[in-house]
């Protein structure tokens, strides 16, 4: 179930909003990427998903943000399992990317299937 998309440039905490949300036991968790087939079905505690989510390395803050993620922005799972599944989905974004998926139709049409658009310094135009 697309629940939120976050829409954030970088440095505005999308990142820490995304995972803080994420924290319910409803929601697909953001997780490590050997677990990427599974993630739309998985079942993650919030002490699980805290084990994952605090990996902050404020030398590194790149990996940190990449360690764990909503896999199929890199292919590894379908975005239909994420559509479909009876978990609640928080995804995020930054501008550019959310502007491209939204125009290029060719996972969602014109923002339908969200059902909540959280701008973090983010232009309106975008949707």
């Amino acid at each position: 179930m697309l629940t939120a998309a976050i829409v954030y440039v970088q440095g505005s905490g999308g990142n820490l909003l995304s995972r803080t949300l994420s924290m319910s036991e409803n929601t697909i968790p953001c997780c490590p990427v050997e677990l990427a087939s599974s993630q739309h079905e998985l079942t993650a505690t919030a002490e699980q998903r805290l084990t994952w989510y605090n990996n902050w390395n404020s030398h590194n803050w790149t990996e940190s943000e990449q360690a764990v993620g909503i896999w199929y922005h890199s292919g590894l799972n379908s975005f239909v399992n994420y559509e479909r599944s009876s978990l609640k989905l928080i995804d995020q974004f930054h501008p550019a990317d959310f502007a491209h998926a939204n125009n290029a139709n060719t996972l969602w049409t014109k923002t339908s299937p969200w059902s909540n658009i959280i701008l973090l310094n983010g232009e309106k135009n975008l949707l």
